[in-house]
């Protein structure tokens, strides 16, 4: 079954680590936002 992850801060720290577990599975579609400056 497909998943989709919508992840904040992404970029880096948490929001990164879970956004390459989550893209361990080829299944799952993660959509990763972060700010810029």
């Amino acid at each position: 079954m497909r998943k989709l992850f919508f992840i904040t801060g992404s970029s880096k720290g948490i929001g990164k680590g879970l956004a390459e577990y989550a893209l361990q599975d080829e299944n799952n579609h993660v959509i990763g936002i972060s700010r810029t400056h």
